[in-house]
C-alpha cells in the first residue's frame, strides 16, 4: 500500500488527498469546504429506513479522469479492503469503494484492484469530458483542490449575479465576474449548494426570491442540479420549482416547468490548476462508476465518443456447469457482454417452469444447480469476459402447498427443492438470517393470514388507473404473499441476499415484477451497490421517470413485436422501409432506457403466433432475431437461448415427467456438441418439431454470432437506405460508410400474406457505397468472424471499384451482411497462380 501523506501510526493505509485523512474505522466523519459535517459508516450499516437512494453505475468510460474538466478529485485509497475477496472477485472492493464515495460526498468514483479514488463532477458534462481523451495532448492538468466554480449563463444573455445590500440574485450581468461566480458544492443526498465568496449561500424565499446571505446551508439552500439534452442545466429548489432568469433581470424561483428561462449554460467552470503529467494511454484495468451517467450508454471508453452495442443473452432454466461452458466456448469468444439466467434462490418443487419464480428460502442450491455450482460459474464467465445478470425476486414468497392452505396454522409442513420447509406466509429459510413469519408479508389489518389486497388478470390494477403509482405495491401478485418492504427486518433479509450475490460477482440484474415494488425501498437495497446494469420487467406502462432515475432500464418486449409485424405479418410490402426507422419501442420509453429482448418468457404461445417472436415460427423468428443484431439504432439488445414446448407450463427438458424434483438435461451431448435444434428453413416449424420439449438454442442458430461482431463494428452509425428503397419486399441499408445489409421478406405455409414467394435476391448491380472487395457474409456464420485467418466463407459478396455489387445474393426470407471488418483476402488472377 502507498500514501500520499503522513498517516499516524494507528491509521489504517488509505491514501487521502490533498490533506483530508479517513481512516477505514467503522465510523468517518468529514468535512468538505462549504458544508457541514457529516457523518456515515463505512461498513455494511443497516438499510436506510426512508428516502431513495440514486444508483452509482458502471460508466464505461477511459480511465483516468482528467481534471480542469470540471471534476475534482476529492480522496484516494488504497488497501486489501479493495482488492479480491474470498471469492476472487473484486466487487467487494468495488462496493467499499462506493461506501468511501458516498462518506466524502462524491458521486465519481475510479477503481482499480486495490485503489480507490473519489471524485465529484457535479454534472454530467463534466464527468464525460473527464474521460480519458482519444487524443492525448501536453496541457497541464488542474490540481484536484478546492470546489468547482462556474458562473451560470441565461437564454437572453446574462448571467445570474449578486446584488449587494442585501445580497440578493439577479439575472442581469452582461459578463463575467466576481459577482457572478459561484462554487458548487455536492451535498451528501445529491443536492448541491451554490455559495458566493464573500456572500453566503444562495437561499429560495418564501415569495420566490433568491437571498445570497445564508452562512450554513440546509433545506432552503439545497439545489437539485438537472442536466438538460441540449448541454444547458437547470436549478430546481427543494420545494420543486426552477430556477428563472426573467427578462427584466430579475431571478426567481417559481417555475413549475422548465422552458428557455429555466435554462442555463455553465460558464468560466475552474479549479485551481497546476502543472502534472498525464499518462499516455488509459488503465484497461480500471473503471469509473457515477451517479452521473445511465446503465449500458451508448458512448463511452475514450473521451465519451467510442461506441457502444451490449448484447445480452437469456439462457433459460440452463444449468450452471452448462452455463459455465456455454460461456467459455461461445459466448465470450463470439462478444456477448453478459448472460442473463432464471432465478437462482430456492424455489418451490414442480416440474415447472414458472416453480423457479416462486421462492421458498434465499439459499442458492436449486434445479439449476447447487451454490458451489452457482459460485464457479460466476467466476468462469467472468474470466470468459461475460458478465452474470440475476433474475432477483424482492416482491414475493411462493404460493403454499396444500396442506398449509387448508391448515394455514400449521407452521412450515410444506418442503422446498433443497429440503427448506415453509408455510402460508411464512418461510424457515435455509440461511438462519432468511427465517420470516407472516407478519413480514403485507396483510389485512388484524389478520395476519390474509392478503392486503390482490393484483393479477385481467386488470392488474388495484383502484388506480395506473400501476406506476405504487397503488399495486402492498398486494399479493397472483396471491403470492408480498414481502412488507416499509419493515427494516425485511430490507435488511433482502440486501444480506443481494451482497452474498455481489459479493459472488453477479454485476447485473433483472428486476422481476419491479412495477408492483416501492421505488425508494428497492432503491435502499440495490443502490447500496455498484451494478454494471439494471433492467426491470416492465409490462408496456408509461414511465414516470421514477423508475428509471433509481432502478434501471425498461424490459421492452414492444420492439420485438414491431419488427415482427414488419418483417412477417405486414401483408403491404411498400412498408418496409419504415422499418429502418424504429427508435424505440413501448409509448414512452425512450431508447436509452430501454432493453429490447427478442423473446420474452411470459410472452409464449402454446402454438406458433406470427405476432409472437417464438422459435415456433422458424424462419421468420430467426430473421427477426437476425435484424435484431443488424439494425443500428437499437442500443441494448438481448437475444433468447432456450427449450422447446408443447404447453407452455412446461419445464426445461429432462422435466417432461412431471417430477417435484426433476433434473435438467444438459443441452451438451456426451462429445461436448451441443443437443440443440438446428437453424430453421421453413415458417411456421412443423408441430412434430415445435412442441418437442428439447433444447433449441435460438442463439447457436446460424449467423447469430457473425451479426454479434457486425452489431459491435456497425452500430450507431447512420442509416442510408439503398436500391429501391425496399418497396418490393427487398430491403438494403448502409451504416456509415462501410456496413451494408440485405433482407427479402419470407413466404409462411400457414399464413400466406398474398404477395407469394419472393425468391432469392441477387445483389447484382446494387450500388452499395463499400471499398471494392470481397466480403463474407456474417449472417451466415455461426461464429465470429477472424479477420486474417479466414479465407473462405460459405456466402460472400463481391463489390467492384464503382461501390456496385459484382456478385452475392440473399436467400429468401433471410439477411446478409457485410462490413469493413468481414474483409477477404483478394483472390490472385489465374495468371498470376501459374506464373508463381
Amino acid at each position: 500500500t502507498t500514501t500520499t501523506t503522513t498517516m499516524p501510526t494507528t491509521t489504517p493505509t488509505d491514501i487521502v488527498e490533498p490533506t483530508t485523512v479517513i481512516p477505514t474505522s467503522a465510523t468517518t466523519t468529514t468535512a468538505m469546504p462549504g458544508t457541514t459535517s457529516t457523518t456515515m459508516t463505512t461498513t455494511d450499516s443497516p438499510v436506510a429506513s426512508s428516502g431513495k437512494v440514486l444508483p452509482v453505475r458502471n460508466c464505461y468510460l477511459a480511465a483516468p479522469l482528467q481534471t480542469g474538466t470540471g471534476c475534482e478529485k476529492l480522496a484516494e485509497f488504497a488497501g486489501a479492503e479493495f482488492g479480491l475477496n474470498e471469492f476472487g472477485q473484486e466487487t467487494t472492493g468495488k462496493r467499499k469503494c462506493l461506501e468511501r464515495l458516498r462518506t466524502v460526498a462524491g458521486d465519481t468514483f475510479v477503481f482499480e484492484l486495490g485503489r480507490c479514488e473519489v471524485w465529484r463532477c457535479l454534472v454530467r458534462p463534466s464527468l464525460r469530458a473527464s474521460a480519458f481523451p482519444i487524443h492525448v495532448t501536453s496541457r497541464p492538468a488542474t490540481s484536484t483542490s478546492g470546489p468547482l466554480s462556474a458562473s451560470f449563463l441565461g437564454h437572453h444573455g446574462k448571467y445570474l449575479n449578486v446584488h449587494s445590500g442585501p445580497a440578493m440574485l439577479y439575472a442581469d450581468a452582461a459578463s463575467e465576474g466576481p459577482e457572478s461566480e459561484f462554487h458548487i458544492i455536492r451535498n451528501v443526498d445529491g443536492s448541491v449548494a451554490l455559495l458566493h465568496e464573500g456572500s453566503g449561500y444562495l437561499s429560495v424565499n418564501p415569495d420566490g426570491t433568491l437571498s445570497v446571505d445564508e452562512a450554513a446551508a440546509n433545506t432552503w439552500e439545497s439545489f437539485t442540479l438537472q442536466d438538460n439534452s441540449d448541454g444547458t442545466v437547470s436549478l430546481k429548489s427543494f420545494h420543486g420549482l426552477y430556477v428563472s432568469a426573467q427578462l427584466d433581470g430579475r431571478a426567481l424561483a417559481n417555475a413549475g416547468e422548465k422552458g428557455d428561462s429555466e435554462r442555463f449554460r455553465l460558464a468560466n467552470e475552474t479549479s485551481p490548476t497546476a502543472p502534472s503529467e498525464e499518462p499516455a494511454e488509459p488503465n484497461p484495468k480500471a473503471s469509473v462508476h457515477s451517479e452521473l451517467c445511465e446503465y449500458q450508454e451508448a458512448t463511452g471508453g475514450r473521451g465519451a465518443e467510442e461506441l457502444r452495442a451490449p448484447v445480452f443473452v437469456k439462457l433459460w432454466e440452463w444449468n450452471y456447469v452448462d452455463v459455465a461452458k456455454e460461456c467459455t466456448e461461445y459466448l465470450g469468444p463470439n462478444g456477448f457482454d453478459a448472460v442473463q439466467l432464471s432465478p437462482v434462490v430456492e424455489h418451490k418443487r414442480g416440474s415447472q417452469w414458472w416453480t423457479k419464480y416462486q421462492p421458498i428460502s434465499f439459499g442458492l442450491n436449486t434445479r439449476s444447480g447447487t451454490a458451489q455450482d452457482f459460485q464457479e460459474m460466476v467466476a468462469e464467465c467472468r474470466a470468459a469476459g461475460v458478465e452474470v445478470m440475476v433474475d432477483l425476486i424482492l416482491n414475493h414468497m411462493a404460493i403454499a402447498c396444500d396442506e398449509a392452505h387448508h391448515s394455514p396454522n400449521t407452521g412450515a409442513p410444506c418442503v422446498g427443492w433443497n429440503g427448506s420447509t415453509y408455510g402460508h406466509r411464512r418461510m424457515s429459510g435455509a440461511r438462519g438470517w432468511d427465517e420470516a413469519g407472516p407478519e413480514y408479508f403485507h396483510h389485512a389489518p388484524g389478520h395476519l393470514g390474509y392478503g392486503l389486497c390482490g393484483v393479477g388478470a385481467p386488470s392488474y390494477l388495484c383502484g388506480s388507473l395506473v400501476t406506476t403509482d405504487c397503488s399495486c405495491c402492498k398486494c399479493d401478485l397472483y396471491g403470492l404473499p408480498d414481502w412488507n418492504t416499509d419493515l427494516q427486518e425485511v430490507l435488511e433479509i433482502h440486501f444480506r441476499h443481494v451482497r452474498e450475490l455481489h459479493d459472488m460477482g453477479v454485476t447485473m440484474l433483472r428486476i422481476d415484477a419491479a412495477l408492483y415494488e416501492d421505488v425508494g425501498q428497492v432503491s435502499r437495497v440495490l443502490n447500496r451497490f455498484p451494478w454494471d446494469y439494471v433492467q426491470m420487467e416492465w409490462w408496456g406502462e408509461y414511465p414516470t421517470g421514477l423508475h428509471d432515475k433509481y432502478i434501471g432500464n425498461y424490459g421492452d418486449g414492444a420492439m420485438s413485436w414491431k419488427i415482427a409485424h414488419a418483417l412477417a405479418t405486414e401483408k403491404d410490402l411498400s412498408k418496409l422501409p419504415k422499418v429502418l426507422g424504429l427508435a424505440w419501442g413501448t409509448f414512452g420509453v425512450s431508447n436509452d432506457k430501454a432493453i429490447y429482448a427478442i423473446a420474452n418468457h411470459d410472452k409464449r404461445t402454446d402454438n406458433a403466433v406470427q405476432e409472437v417472436a417464438t422459435y415456433k415460427n422458424g424462419l421468420e423468428f430467426h430473421q427477426q432475431q437476425k435484424f435484431f443484431l443488424a439494425l443500428p439504432n437499437l442500443e441494448r439488445v438481448s437475444l433468447w437461448g432456450g427449450f422447446g414446448w408443447k404447453s407452455i407450463d412446461e419445464g426445461p427438458p429432462g422435466c417432461q415427467g412431471g417430477g417435484e424434483l426433476c433434473t435438467p438435461s444438459s443441452p451438451f451431448g456426451a462429445g461436448g456438441a451441443t443437443n440443440c435444434m438446428a437453424t430453421p428453413t421453413q415458417s411456421p416449424l412443423p408441430s412434430e418439431s415445435s412442441d418437442q420439449n428439447s433444447w433449441v438454442c435460438e442463439h447457436r442458430w446460424q449467423g447469430v454470432a457473425g451479426l454479434v461482431a457486425f452489431r459491435k463494428a456497425c452500430r450507431g452509425r447512420a442509416v442510408t437506405n439503398l436500391g429501391n428503397g425496399g418497396v418490393d419486399g427487398r430491403l438494403a441499408f448502409r451504416a456509415g460508410d462501410d456496413c451494408m445489409v440485405a433482407l427479402v421478406r419470407g413466404s409462411n405455409w400457414k399464413w400466406p400474406q398474398g404477395f407469394g414467394s419472393l425468391g432469392d435476391w441477387n445483389l447484382q448491380g446494387l450500388q452499395v457505397g463499400l471499398p471494392a472487395g470481397r466480403y463474407c457474409n456474417v449472417a451466415a456464420l455461426s461464429s465470429k468472424f477472424m479477420a486474417g485467418t479466414v479465407t473462405e466463407c460459405p456466402s460472400e459478396v463481391l463489390v467492384g471499384g464503382d461501390g456496385a455489387v459484382l456478385s452475392g445474393s440473399v436467400p429468401e426470407g433471410d439477411l446478409l451482411a457485410i462490413y469493413g471488418g468481414s474483409r477477404l483476402p483478394d483472390r490472385r488472377l489465374r495468371s498470376d497462380r501459374r506464373r508463381r
